[in-house]
């Protein structure tokens, strides 16, 4: 399906297959064996667009037995959704400043998590955001993103406040508005 799609430079359909056997037997005697089945599928493509940046993008699917995963014809379809959408970001322009909020589900909002807040959790050095040989801001969007993260969202006048006694605040703020008349 990927020879289909010219645009895919490179890619990759795996099907995997394994069992997991768990022994365990304690001092009290008490033992047992567990087997733990498990399927995997996963396409995987990527592509560049035309200013050098590297798109890629994959469908995974795990299942205890092949009974868990979609059809074929399913599966073929998600493939094809595969190729087509690298297709697009191919062809998509370039986005060169955007300062706003980021809404991101499902699958994408964990690789959100893991790309851009992770890293802080673990506390790895950040990248360096203006390339020493270019002197130039990094073409890769997710980089572009991180720097971005910490520029403002809000104008100066208006704020954002996390406060888990902000009910309080409120009920005492109309109750004085109520005695002022």
């Amino acid at each position: 399906m990927f020879r289909q799609t010219p645009d895919v430079n490179t890619s990759e359909v795996d099907l995997s297959a394994e069992n997991s056997y768990t022994r365990y037997l304690n001092s009290d005697g008490t033992s047992y064996t567990r087997r733990q089945p498990s399927i995997n599928f996963n396409a995987h493509a990527a592509t560049q667009a035309e200013d050098g940046t590297p798109l890629d993008d994959f469908v995974w699917l795990h299942g205890r037995s092949l009974a868990d995963l979609p059809s074929e014809q399913d599966l073929a379809a998600r493939v094809r959704s595969l190729a087509g959408r690298l297709k697009d970001l191919r062809a998509a322009s370039t986005l060169e400043n955007y300062n706003g909020p980021v809404l991101a589900e499902s699958d994408a909002a964990a690789q959100l998590f893991r790309l851009e807040f992770l890293p802080s959790l673990l506390g790895t050095r950040p990248l360096s955001p203006i390339c020493p040989t270019t002197n130039r801001w990094p073409t890769n969007s997710i980089i572009r993103l991180s720097i971005r993260s910490a520029l403002a969202v809000l104008p100066d006048f208006l704020s954002v406040t996390d406060n888990p006694t902000l009910a309080e605040f409120w009920r005492n703020q109309v109750g004085r508005l109520l005695q002022d008349g």
